[in-house]
């Protein structure tokens, strides 16, 4: 779970950086955040895929957000990252547009 949630702390901080440079948009999928995580384009990175997962193969997160990060006149209840399926005895991990990161129920 710790795991997990340092990944979707990572992905988020990426998608933040990479909409400084894009008017604020974050990106639409996780491949275009390889270079500012310093990853390359070769195979899936661990920093893609929940410890918890199923399927190692497939990445374990998304981007849930499509808008400009700076229109959000409360980030913090914007979901940016978030698992895509509740790993974590039902519970997913996700992170806000304000940078925050935690463990939530349901769907």
């Amino acid at each position: 779970e710790q795991i997990c949630m340092e990944n979707v702390r990572q992905l988020a901080g990426a998608c933040l950086a990479y909409a400084e440079s894009h008017d604020g948009y974050p990106p639409e999928n996780l491949d275009l955040l390889r270079p500012i995580l310093g990853l390359s384009s070769n195979g899936l990175p661990l920093a893609f895929v929940c410890p918890a997962s199923k399927d190692p193969a497939a990445p374990s997160y998304e981007i849930d957000s499509t808008a400009s990060v700076t229109m959000f006149a409360k980030p913090a209840h914007v979901v940016l990252v978030r698992e895509k399926e509740p790993h974590h005895h039902g519970c997913r991990v996700v992170a806000y547009a304000d940078g925050s990161v935690e463990l939530v129920n349901g769907p």
